[in-house]
């Protein structure tokens, strides 16, 4: 009995612990914590009630930081001291937490540029170093390759056995071993993200290649549209206008001429609704023309387009930096809203639409929902690709085409969701230099 006691007061003694090293870690969050923090608990547990406490206070400052990382809600200034604070308290070592930190598998998942950011702010607020900076040039091209040696250390980030990246160092006098070592792990954890993004690269260029070859056809026709069937249709509709004139003046206002002239007018409203559905038609398909505009401006006019034939105000929410998608991206993202809303309009008879596209740090997200009738996705997509429609066939080709998830939820009476993920791309073949980051420097 005894010995449960104890042990039950060590457990809890280790648990105000942790509650004082989430206090401390507070203060580098930027936003809410406590699922990171409640995470982190639950992988420091099991090491504490083994008594592995060094283990289990390791564990949670890793949880912990690796998640702010991997979430960009870190704000690493003045880690160090955080770190020293954290060992006074629990005697976990900042460098372990350190070479766990660069090593842990939660920042390999991120995209290779947001991972060698956090590798880069890491190794600059931990270690004693002046600067440091990843160099993506390739060193059998760039004449000026820091090679080991002098003041600079290096460390290579190895692709396919040869060395794609390397993370350059100036250390402080006296701290080269720990420069190394943390460099060292960074190096390693990043090799196989260079790889993956090499990987993805080529796939995402060669479906961009398909992509954007498809949109130049759908941009001739969108030209075909204008300089053929449009004037075709202003044609017809000034032809019409002269036989409306000359039956006025044969038939004078006899019941016949009266009731030709009406069903010459029907005939000319629609010639007028012909000619302004092809015109939105090419529009809309004018992929070069959508790309000069920013992305926003291109969503909320498609909502504004589909409001004014429908009388439905669609909700729009639009968030995050639209910038740093690629053309493609935007093209496919764009022809997703268009196909959903014209879906909506023609199809749903909903009277609810909400339109939401998110950019977060490592992906974009957009959900377009309505609250329509719904049908079955299946029998759905089965008639479309019988019938050679491509509507909703085409919008999941185009996200697959880049690397992305599409899925469209619908049942009878339920409403449609059309959601879409796409991971957000950086090409690994531009030479660049990245320093750490600013904030992060100052710690040194």
């Amino acid at each position: 009995m005894l010995c449960v006691r104890m042990h039950l007061a060590a457990v809890d003694r280790s648990t105000q612990k942790l509650d004082e090293l989430a206090r401390l870690l507070a203060g580098h969050a930027r936003a809410h914590t406590e699922p990171i923090f409640s995470d982190a608990r639950a992988a420091a547990k099991p090491l504490l009630e083994a008594g592995e406490n060094a283990l289990g206070y390791e564990a949670f400052l890793v949880t912990a930081l690796s998640r702010l990382l991997a979430e960009g809600e870190a704000d690493l200034f003045g880690l160090g001291e955080t770190l020293e604070h954290a060992r006074e308290l629990t005697g976990a070592l900042p460098m372990s937490v350190a070479q766990r930190l660069v090593s842990d598998p939660e920042i390999a998942t991120l995209p290779h540029d947001q991972a060698a950011e956090a590798c880069l702010d890491l190794i600059q607020a931990l270690a004693p170093v002046r600067k440091v900076w990843l160099w993506t040039s390739d060193p059998n091209e760039g004449s000026h390759w820091v090679r080991p040696g002098g003041e600079f250390g290096v460390a290579p980030i190895m692709c396919w056995h040869r060395p794609c990246a390397a993370i350059v160092w100036l250390p402080e006098p006296g701290g080269e071993t720990e420069c190394s070592a943390l460099a060292k792990r960074a190096a390693t954890l990043l090799g196989p993200a260079f790889e993956r993004a090499s990987l993805t690269e080529t796939n995402v260029e060669r479906s961009e290649a398909l992509l954007l070859s498809s949109e130049r056809r759908l941009t001739r026709l969108g030209f075909d549209l204008h300089d053929g069937a449009l004037q075709d249709v202003a044609l017809l509709s000034g032809e019409l206008e002269g036989v409306r004139d000359r039956v006025a003046e044969a038939l004078g206002p006899s019941p016949l001429g009266h009731e030709l002239a009406a069903k010459l007018d029907d005939l000319a409203a629609l010639v007028s609704f012909l000619d302004n559905d092809l015109r939105e038609v090419a529009m809309s398909i004018d992929s070069p023309g959508a790309l000069k505009r920013p992305f926003k401006d291109i969503v909320n006019s498609c909502a504004r387009a589909f409001s004014t034939r429908t009388s439905i105000e669609p909700y729009v929410e639009l968030a995050g930096d639209f910038t740093v998608l690629t053309d493609s991206q935007r093209i496919a993202l764009m022809r997703i809203v268009q196909e959903s809303l014209t879906n909506a309009r023609d199809h749903s008879h909903a009277t609810e639409v909400r339109v939401v596209i998110r950019v977060h740090r490592s992906y974009v997200e957009a959900t377009i929902e309505d609250n329509g009738r719904g049908f079955r996705v299946e029998d759905a997509l089965t008639d479309a690709a019988r019938r050679g429609r491509m509507g909703l066939l085409g919008m999941m080709e185009r996200v697959r085409m880049l690397g992305g998830v599409c899925d469209v939820s619908s049942h009878p009476g339920v409403g449609t969701t059309v959601s879409v993920t796409i991971a957000r791309w950086v090409s690994t073949a531009s030479e660049t230099v990245v320093e750490a980051n600013a904030a992060v420097a100052q710690t040194a």
